[in-house]
């Protein structure tokens, strides 16, 4: 015989998908699963603005993977600049 659910646990009362869902979102994660370690490429733009290096970095570690996530982060490094 398998226990009851609680019925005060309202986790118990979603479907599990929105649980899995809910825990995934939940679990801490560096930055949405990117490296927040300046790439040495950009790493001395951080003095002048941060959100120059954590661009460059990002669009560094998207070319390979999604380009168009490395133009849009290279578009909004250029924003920055300017």
């Amino acid at each position: 015989m398998t226990p009851r659910a609680s019925l005060s646990d309202p986790n118990n009362l979603r479907p599990l998908a929105t649980r899995q869902l809910t825990n995934a979102l939940a679990t801490p994660r560096i930055a949405g699963g990117v490296n927040t370690t300046p790439s040495p490429n950009f790493a001395y733009l951080a003095h002048h603005d941060p959100r120059l290096a954590a661009l460059g970095t990002q669009a560094e570690q998207q070319f390979a993977i999604d380009p168009s996530v490395t133009l849009t982060k290279l578009r909004l490094f250029a924003e920055v600049l300017a």
